[in-house]
Parts: C-alpha cells; structure tokens; sequence
C-alpha cells in the first residue's frame, strides 16, 4: 500500500530534470545568440616598410627643420621638403610595385611646381599662408592618388570623403605603423644575427675610416684637409652649439614622421580606412532622394523669382559697372568690395542648393527636363551675377590699378564663372563636373604661385601711371 504524501511536505528533486540557476540560463543564452567576432586583421609589414619607416623620420625632421628655421630663406627650405617627400614616396611605391594610375601625375606636377615656387617666389602675407596649405592638400592627395584609394578610382563627386581619408583616418589610423615595424624586425627571431652582422660593420667601417683613410687623405691633399676642418667645425656647432634646439626638432620629428608613414603605409596596405566605398555611397544615394519634383520645382522658382526681382530693384546699381560708372554714394573700393563678397554668398549657397535638389530630388536630373531646366535657370542667374561683380572689380583696377589680392579675386571668380558654365553644359552631356572643377582651380592655383604677381603688379601700374608705393601685398 502506497504511502500518502502528507499537505506540508516537500517531494524530493527529481534526478533527471536538474536545476538550472539564472546566471546559468543567461549565460546559455547570451553565447546562442551573441554574433560571432569579427576577425581582426593582423599588423603585415616587411623589410621595406621597416627600412622606410626608418627613412620618413628624416622626412619628418625635414619638415620640422624647415618648419622652424628664422632665416630669410624660409621659403625656400620647402622646395628642399617637396623634393625628399616626393622622393621618398616615389621609392616607396616602386619597392612596394605600385603601378600610379595616369592621373596621379598630375597632382604629382602640381605638388612639384607648388614647392618649386617657394624657392622660386618669395612671397608674404596671407597668400603665402594659402600656398603653404596648398601645398599640405596637394601632396596629401597625390599619395591618395598615386597608390590608387581614391573613392571610385578616380577625382569625383567625392572628393571631400578622400581629404578626410588622407588628412586623418589613413594617418592616424596608422600612426604607430613605423614603430612597429621597427620594434617587430628588432625582435623577430631568425633575423638578430643579420643585424648583429650589420652593427659590426658599420662600427668596423668607421674605425677604419676615421683611423686610417681619411687621416692619409687628408695629409695627401690640402683641400681635401680643409674640406675635412669645415665638416668638423660644422658638426660640432650643430652637437654643441645648437643641442637643444636640435633635442627639439628630433622630438618633434617623431610624431610628424609617424604621421607621414601612417599615410604611405596605410595607403600601400589599404589598412585602417573605415570609411565607406564608392559602391556603398551609390546605394546610400538612391535612399536619400526623398524630394518630390513638384517640392523641388517649387523651391527653385521662389529663388530665381527673388533673384529675378532683386536684379530689376538693383538695375541700376548693378549694371553702372557695364558702362565705367561707379553709383556716387559708394567709393570704388566700397564698390568692389561689396560686389565680391555678395559673389561669393550668392555662389556658395546656389552650388549648395543645385547640389541639394540634384541629389535629394526622386527623379534624377538625367530624367527630367523640368529639372534640368530648373538647373540651368538657376545656373544663369548665377552666372549673370558673377559677370556683373567681375565687371565691378575691372573698373577698380582700372582706376586705382593692380595689387596682388586683385590678381587673386579676378581669378578667383573667373574660376567660378567657368564652373558655372561647365555646369550648364553638364545639363546636356553628363562629365564628371567635380573632377574637371578640382584640376581647374588646381591649375589657377598652381599658376598664382609661380607667378611674382607683385612684379606684375608694379609693372602694369607703372605703365598705367600710378604710384606702386602704394600697391603692396597687404593692400586691396
């Protein structure tokens, strides 16, 4: 006869079900569930990134050298940086066997032309700050281009994504590479005989150098023993007369040279670019195109309508300049000025919006007249706008004559006007606008730096009779 169970009493634990605890079910949970980890990518590097992360440290103390030297000649020591930089990355790529794609010479020709005008021109000012940057963004993006990460292969549409690749995420997401390459070759096994057999014959080539070939060769030859003394005074000024100032400069070599090889390595080995492909862009592109046509339509007819109304209002003051007639209430510096600097509002916020309606608009411009029509009402009054204020500025040097900062607005804004008629031919025959505009103003730029727009300058006032005393590089 069974035996009854009793209210009160607890049944003992069934041996086949055990009892799971909570920390236990999530733990069972979190690993069926949890995705997988991503392999991380392991740290590649040779012989030949090792011996230039080695070499970009006299690049790096290069470009602090010229960066902090007081002499009149400063200028000139970026021709010095421009060639070893060119130089060095060149070698860099041959070992690696890149093969340069054909455009990546012509951002390696302005590179080269830009840091040649340093020691060709001298120049101060704000335009020689503009040069120097030039230059950085130059030699930036031919190292893009020259080992071939240029988002799509090519100068385009996203130009602005590649700066941002060069600039920082390449070289910062590198910028321990030189380091390492230098740390694991010292230590990797196999390898430290090699070098303990280099170490001994540089310290055996040297013992026998300065022991016993350069004191024959000096005794031999009385120039040879001068050249010798002035090597010797030279190295011992720049040990012991300049130690902390040389201290200083190395310092401040190591993080630039790590930045420079950051961007070569991280260019050559495709290694730490987190940013989106040109493929990815393309389909994030269609997602955006949120606009409808009529939205778009709407939006570019109330400006071209106040565009419209703004140059009846303003006929007069705007069209004076056509004929050489300056309004009496201004001055013609007031003139000139007003005009550039409504250029430059009016034609950065009508490129902002053709590029906004042309990428947010759901039907692309390529199949849709109303937006292409829209585009080249847009792009007309634009470009009528522009013709006007480069008129006012021709009758501000005709009267008061030429000073560099002219120079540069003229061509500044004949730049823009090109621009804007290339774009309304892209209307009708589809080309890659961005890229053309980039080599346009690359070619400008690179020809204001050559040019000594000071003496061209002087030389059109003198013939014009006006007094270049007053025409410096400060003066507008």
């Amino acid at each position: 006869m069974e035996n009854p169970i009793s209210v009160g009493t607890s049944c003992p634990p069934c041996e086949s079900a055990p009892k799971i605890t909570n920390n236990e079910n999530k733990s069972v949970n979190a690993t069926a569930f949890a995705p997988a980890p991503k392999p991380s990518r392991p740290f590649v590097y040779d012989a030949t990134d090792t011996l230039f992360a080695l070499i970009f440290f006299g690049v790096g103390y290069c470009y602090i050298y010229v960066l902090t030297q007081t002499s009149g000649h400063f200028w000139r020591g970026w021709l010095l940086f421009t060639a070893v930089f060119i130089t060095a990355v060149l070698s860099y790529g041959l070992l690696r066997g890149v093969k340069p794609p054909k455009e990546s010479w012509f951002w390696l020709t302005a590179t080269a032309l830009v840091g040649l005008s340093c020691r060709l021109v001298e120049i101060d000012g704000s335009f020689a700050i503009l040069r120097f940057y030039g230059l950085t963004l130059l030699a930036v993006y031919w190292v893009l281009c020259y080992f071939g990460v240029l988002t799509g292969g090519k100068t385009g549409n996203y130009i602005a994504l590649d700066m941002v690749r060069g600039l920082f995420v390449l070289p910062f997401g590198n910028f321990f590479a030189g380091l390492r390459c230098i740390v694991q070759a010292i230590c990797s096994r196999g390898k430290k005989k090699h070098h303990m057999d280099l170490v001994i014959g540089i310290i055996l080539a040297f013992a026998l150098c300065a022991g016993v070939i350069i004191p024959l060769l000096s005794r031999a030859d009385a120039q040879f023993s001068e050249l010798l003394s002035g090597f010797r005074f030279h190295l011992s000024s720049l040990f012991f007369g300049d130690f902390l100032v040389l201290k200083i400069r190395l310092i401040l070599a190591l993080p630039v040279s790590a930045y420079l090889f950051g961007l070569c390595y991280g260019a050559a080995r495709r290694r730490a670019d987190g940013l989106a492909s040109a493929e990815t862009l393309q389909k994030s592109e269609k997602r955006i195109r949120i606009l409808p046509l009529n939205t778009v339509l709407v939006v570019v007819a109330a400006a071209c309508a106040l565009y419209l109304l703004f140059i009846l209002l303003q006929a007069g003051y705007l069209f004076s300049a056509f004929v050489g007639v300056r309004p009496a209430e201004f001055t013609y510096a007031e003139y000139a000025r007003r005009g550039f600097f409504e250029l430059c509002q009016l034609t950065c916020f009508n490129l902002a919006l053709l590029w906004g309606i042309n990428t947010l608009c759901r039907s692309p411009r390529s199949e849709s007249r109303l937006l292409k029509a829209s585009n080249l009402a847009l792009g007309t009054l634009t470009l009528f706008l522009i013709a006007t204020a480069l008129s006012k500025m021709l009758l501000y040097v005709d009267s008061y004559g030429l000073t560099p900062k002219r120079i540069v607005t003229t061509l500044f804004m004949v730049g823009l006007a090109i621009v804007f008629v290339l774009l309304l031919v892209w209307q009708y025959r589809s080309f890659n606008l961005v890229g053309v505009a980039a080599v346009l103003f690359t070619v400008i730029f690179v020809l204001l730096c050559l040019v000594d727009l000071r003496e061209i300058s002087n030389a059109y006032n003198a013939g014009r009779g006006f007094d270049p005393i007053f025409f410096d590089i400060f003066y507008i």
